[in-house]
């Protein structure tokens, strides 16, 4: 995985919660917080379709 883009808006968390579950983003599990955790190539490819959306 590499850098790609810089996001002119965030995409909400809220936004995130409707398109994830928490067996694809481990952020949505107890007692985790926002930092740099591992995700499926998966992941990637659903959330910059998102990002265009959410600018």
């Amino acid at each position: 995985m590499e850098f790609v883009e810089t996001f002119s808006n965030p995409i909400l968390l809220l936004i995130l919660k409707e398109k994830f579950s928490s067996d694809e983003l481990l952020l949505f599990r107890p007692g985790n917080r926002l930092s740099v955790m591992p995700v499926s190539s998966q992941v990637p490819n659903k959330i910059l379709p998102i990002s265009f959306v959410t600018s």
